[in-house]
């Protein structure tokens, strides 16, 4: 006997007929906690396949088919961006585009991140942020500058963690 015979692998689960996908999404908008967990993870045994069928709940008229159909299409995003992620920090080791690098982070949480858009919105920050700054100036002129404009014109602000207490580990 060889060792792929002797080592059972895993199946991939067939495809789901339309009943079995309108049962689910029924099972999907539960009430029940217990029914909810064993459903999610029924569906997501079936892998990405899912996503198709369960983008179209997105939009539902019940909240719960609604927010939990975008929960396990949001969990293979994330999947996929976590993956991506990875390969890139494997790939570039100390070299990498600090940019992309953190563009396919944020999409580790965000997976519908519409970077482009970001990125656009950045671009213009920018470009208006030169035109405003003399580089002839000294040094911390330029920084007074640029946080005048970040922080008093387009409102940014830093997060309200107490990096001095000493119960927040780094």
């Amino acid at each position: 006997m060889n060792v792929a015979g002797a080592i059972a692998l895993p199946r991939k689960p067939e495809k789901l007929s339309d009943s079995q996908r309108s049962a689910l999404l029924k099972l999907l908008a539960d009430d029940d906690p217990l029914v909810y967990r064993t459903v999610r993870k029924k569906i997501i045994s079936y892998g990405p396949d899912t996503i198709p069928w369960l983008r179209e709940h997105r939009l539902s008229d019940d909240p719960a088919l609604r927010r939990r159909s975008q929960e396990i299409v949001n969990h293979f995003g994330r999947q996929t961006a976590d993956t991506s992620f990875l390969g890139f920090i494997l790939q570039h080791g100390e070299e990498l585009d600090i940019e992309e690098g953190s563009w396919l982070l944020a999409r580790t949480q965000f997976p519908d991140l519409n970077v482009e858009a970001y990125r656009a919105l950045l671009d213009f920050y920018a470009v208006e942020l030169k035109e405003r700054i003399d580089l002839a100036r000294e040094p911390k002129e330029i920084l007074s500058r640029m946080n005048a404009y970040l922080f008093q014109e387009l409102g940014f602000r830093g997060n309200e963690k107490n990096y001095s207490d000493p119960d927040i580990a780094f």
